[in-house]
């Protein structure tokens, strides 16, 4: 394993109906790691916390200039230039 994890792990939570009126999307909590193994075939995930609702969402880390947990998928993706 690397020292710095290739993947940050998250788990999502949606809103409720009146945040999503006022355009929240979902919380994104960033609970931990994860690692390619050698052979590319698995990753091994670190956590340093457990999603209640059970979701694990994989993605690759943002750039260092950039490390605060987008609050939504749309603000990710406009971070990323998707």
């Amino acid at each position: 394993m690397s020292k710095l994890p290739q993947w940050d792990v998250f788990t999502v939570e949606e809103v409720s109906e009146e945040e999503r009126r006022a355009g929240k999307k979902a919380y994104w909590t960033k609970i931990g790691g994860g690692w390619d193994s050698e052979k590319g075939d698995t990753i091994t995930i670190a956590l340093q916390a457990l999603p209640l609702n059970g979701r694990i969402v994989l993605r690759p880390p943002l750039p260092k200039e950039d490390q605060t947990p987008a609050a939504s998928e749309r603000e990710y993706r406009n971070s990323r230039g998707r």
